[in-house]
C-alpha cells in the first residue's frame, strides 16, 4: 500500500504519540508535531481516510485514533533506511558487546546488554551450522578412571563432559583413542556423531572398545550438546511492570518466555519470512503475526547475526505492541552487526582453548 508524504507522516505521528501517551491521537495533537504547517481540518479528513483504508481505528465516535495492525506494519516497514542511531549510541552499543573466549558467553553478555539498553525481554540462539564440523578434540587424565573430553566445534563453541572408566586406562589405551580422534572424528559433522554413528566407528578398536565405551558415549553427548541450538534469555523480569502491558498479556507472555523450544522455533521461522523493507537481516512480528497466542499483544524484533559469513544464529528483542520502533529496530540491527564482527573475529583468532592445546 502507497501512500502520499502527507498521508505517511500524518500516520507516523499518529503511531509515535499513541506508543508515546497509550491514548487515541487527535488531529491537534498531530497538528503541533508535525515539521510543515497543516490545518486541523486536512489532518481530521487525513484522519479519516486513514481510518476508512484501515490503517488507523477510532475506539468511540468522539475519541482519536489509534493505530490497527494494518497501521503499524506500514509504519514499520517505513522506517527502511532511517538511522536513528547517534554515533554516540552506536559506540556504546559496540562498548557494551564483550568477547570472550566461548561464542555462548559473548552471546549471553551481549543479550544480558541489549535487555539493558531497550528495557524489554532479550533473546537469542547459539550458534548453529548444518555444515558445522569437529575441529579438535582433546583428551585430559584428571584421576587414573576419569578423563575430560573438550570439544572445539567449527563454528568456536566448546563443550566438555567427564568420564570415569571402569578401569584405569593405560597409556596405550588413551593412545589408542587419541588417534581414534584424529582419524575418525576431527573434521566429522557434528550432524553425523550420533550414538551408533559413533559405536560403528569404533568398531575398529578392536579389544580397546569395551574400556573405551565410556569415553564413546562421552563423545556422542558432547558432540550433541555442541549441535544443539541453544535459547539465550535475559531481561524478562523488566516486562512484569510494564504498563503498556495488561496484565493477563504479561501472564501470558511469561509463560511463552519459560520455555526455549518456541522461541527457538519462532526465531526459525522469522528467518524463513519473506523481505520486507524493514532491513536485510531484520524481521519485525507484531501480535498474532508470530503464530503464538501468547504474543498476541506483544512485538518481536529479531535480527541474523553471522559468523564468518554465513547465519549463525538471532537475536531479538519481545516487548509491548507499544515500543519504540524507530529506536529499537536499528538497535537491535546495529547490536547484531557489531556481535557478528567479534565472533568473526574469534573464528579468525582461534579461542584461548584451541591455542593453549
Amino acid at each position: 500500500m502507497r501512500l502520499s508524504e502527507r498521508k505517511l507522516k500524518i500516520l507516523s505521528a499518529a503511531v509515535e504519540l499513541y506508543i508515546l501517551t497509550g491514548e487515541p491521537v487527535g488531529s491537534k495533537a498531530i497538528c503541533d508535531t508535525l515539521d510543515t504547517a497543516v490545518s486541523s481540518a486536512t489532518v481530521r479528513n487525513e484522519l479519516a481516510e486513514l481510518s476508512e483504508m484501515g490503517l488507523l481505528m477510532q475506539p468511540h465516535t468522539s475519541a482519536g485514533r489509534v493505530p490497527s495492525p494494518a497501521g503499524y506494519r506500514l509504519y514499520i516497514d517505513s522506517l527502511s533506511g532511517k538511522d536513528a542511531l547517534t554515533q554516540t549510541e552506536k559506540s556504546r552499543i559496540s562498548l557494551s558487546i564483550k568477547k570472550f573466549d566461548d561464542p555462548s558467553e559473548t552471546l549471553e553478555q551481549a543479550v544480558g546488554s541489549l535487555a539493558e539498553l531497550t528495557q524489554c525481554a532479550c533473546v537469542s540462539t547459539t550458534p548453529f551450522d548444518r555444515a558445522a564440523f569437529v575441529k579438535k578434540v582433546e583428551l585430559v587424565q584428571l584421576e587414573p578412571r576419569t578423563v575430560m573430553l573438550a570439544l572445539l566445534s567449527s563454528t568456536g563453541i566448546c563443550k566438555t563432559v567427564m568420564c570415569r572408566t571402569v578401569f584405569p586406562l593405560s597409556e596405550e589405551a588413551r593412545e589408542v583413542f587419541s588417534n581414534f580422534l584424529d582419524q575418525k572424528i576431527c573434521g566429522a559433522k557434528l550432524s553425523k556423531l550420533s550414538r551408533a554413528d559413533i559405536q560403528t566407528m569404533a568398531l575398529e578398536l578392536g579389544a580397546h572398545s569395551l574400556i573405551l565405551s565410556p569415553l564413546l558415549a562421552g563423545l556422542s553427548q558432547v558432540a550433541q550438546r555442541a549441535a544443539e541450538t541453544g535459547v539465550i534469555m535475559n531481561g524478562q523480569t523488566k516486562l512484569l511492570g510494564d504498563s503498556r502491558l495488561a496484565l493477563d498479556d504479561i501472564r501470558l507472555l511469561m509463560d511463552f518466555l519459560g520455555s526455549a523450544q518456541p522461541i527457538a522455533a519462532m526465531l526459525s521461522q522469522m528467518a524463513n519470512l519473506s523481505e520486507r523493507p524493514t532491513g536485510i537481516n531484520l524481521r519485525v512480528l507484531l501480535g498474532k503475526e508470530s503464530g503464538y497466542s501468547e504474543l498476541g499483544a506483544s512485538s518481536v524484533v529479531a535480527a541474523k547475526y553471522e559468523m564468518g559469513g554465513s547465519v549463525q544464529g538471532h537475536l531479538g528483542v519481545i516487548g509491548p505492541v507499544r515500543m519504540n520502533y524507530a529506536k529499537i529496530i536499528p538497535c537491535v540491527e546495529y547490536f547484531a552487526a557489531e556481535l557478528s564482527k567479534i565472533l568473526y573475529e574469534d573464528l579468525q583468532g582461534g579461542n584461548a582453548w584451541e591455542q593453549q592445546n
